[in-house]
């Protein structure tokens, strides 16, 4: 069974297999608080088949959150945060979201993806599904991504840096859709700094086809770039 009213604040997890944080599908919607928790070195499981990709991260969130703030992901070698994300009515010129201090941002560092959102509807809808205060640094792979997504985007108040690719966003909607949009504000992408020091820094870490678990660069950017800052949104049209 799934949780409600449940607040998870202020944990050390350290060197956990899958996942430091899973709130499960079945938990109520916009009752859980995860608020100021650091997540080390989240693992892959030594028996994990390779077979196929199943994702895990540090925080896998499959129901919207109530709260979600000054988490630290460091170290996943898949991926930092997991999300449901929350649905607002989409507004280009603004949000409802207060402005936040740094310490109120979720921060995912070294990991193979950063943040990964996942499908907002079950069906498509023209609502927006929001990113609010993510840090995504040192990625191998990206880090803000979005697969088969049904809702628009909007993102506010993100810092990337240093990662193979900064946003990368993919979406499943109907074929000539006109009003489908993707809407940013107060987002800073940077390429390489002095955080990109080691020489492993330059290489990119993605999953493929054959690599289910991300030994290589299978990115779509492969090797043609170190950086990427912005990847356009690819929409697969459906009937």
């Amino acid at each position: 069974k799934g949780a409600s009213s449940l607040q998870i604040v202020n944990n050390v997890f350290h060197r956990t297999y899958r996942t430091a944080v899973w709130i499960t599908k079945e938990s109520v919607p916009y009752s859980i608080s995860v608020r100021a928790n650091l997540a080390l070195e989240t693992l892959r499981h030594p028996r994990e088949s390779t077979a196929w990709v199943r994702h895990f991260a540090s925080f896998l969130l499959e129901v919207p959150p109530l709260y979600l703030s000054g988490n630290v992901a460091a170290g996943s070698t898949d991926t930092g945060f997991v999300l449901r994300p929350v649905l607002e009515d989409c507004n280009a010129g603004g949000t409802s979201a207060s402005a936040l201090e740094e310490e109120e941002l979720n921060e995912a560092v070294g990991c193979l993806t950063g943040f990964f959102l996942l499908r907002a509807c079950k069906d498509l809808c023209n609502s927006c599904a929001v990113l609010h205060g993510a840090a995504a640094w040192k990625s191998s792979h990206a880090g803000v991504i979005t697969a088969d997504q049904s809702a628009n985007i909007r993102m506010h108040a993100v810092m990337l840096s240093d990662n193979h690719i900064g946003v990368s966003l993919g979406f499943h909607r109907s074929a000539g859709d006109l009003l489908h949009r993707v809407i940013g504000r107060n987002i800073t992408v940077f390429g390489s700094t002095d955080a990109s020091t080691c020489s492993a820094s330059i290489d990119c870490r993605a999953l493929g086809q054959t690599d289910k678990v991300g030994e290589t660069c299978n990115s779509v950017i492969g090797s043609a770039f170190r950086r990427v800052g912005i990847l356009a949104h690819m929409v697969n049209g459906m009937p």
